[in-house]
């Protein structure tokens, strides 16, 4: 029971920063493709049969005792840690790279991490702090973006 309680406020959680993440995309609304949609991993693994996947999408992970919560939106990338967001964008290159800011200076420790890999169920990032953490798939990125945030306050977490 405290798994689902704790998933769910952290899907929560990252639903409200995909959410906010809406208003942090390059502003054109055009047939552009979202920064990083194509795939580090060209084909499946003969091995483990995995796809290959997009970084774009919801992410989770434990580490340090903590769950982080990765959201990929377009250039928009937000990480939340402990109910803290961080959040900031992702860069294209040979491998992208995400540059967050933390409130408060905090999180220094990832706020800027390289793309090592990323499949359908996995993404895996180095972190600056000298970390690589492992997340999974927790959903997809949406396709549209809402405009109307309605009633939002009511879904999140109190406390």
């Amino acid at each position: 029971m405290r798994t689902s309680l704790r998933m769910t406020s952290a899907a929560a959680a990252a639903l409200a920063a995909t959410l906010v993440l809406g208003g942090c995309g390059s502003g054109d609304d055009g047939d552009q493709k979202p920064a990083a949609e194509e795939t580090l991993n060209p084909g499946a693994d003969p091995e483990t049969g995995k796809q290959p996947g997009s970084v774009q999408g919801v992410w989770s992970t434990e580490a340090d005792g903590e769950e982080f919560v990765l959201t990929v939106v377009a250039d928009g990338v937000s990480l939340v840690r402990g109910g803290t967001p961080c959040t900031g964008r992702m860069m294209d290159g040979d491998k992208p790279t995400l540059d967050l800011t933390c409130p408060d200076g905090g999180g220094e420790d990832r706020a800027s991490g390289t793309v090592e890999s990323v499949d359908s169920e996995e993404l895996e990032v180095a972190w600056n702090g000298g970390v690589t953490d492992t997340y999974a798939r927790v959903a997809e990125a949406p396709k549209d973006m809402p405009t109307d945030l309605g009633n939002l306050e009511d879904l999140l977490p109190q406390g």
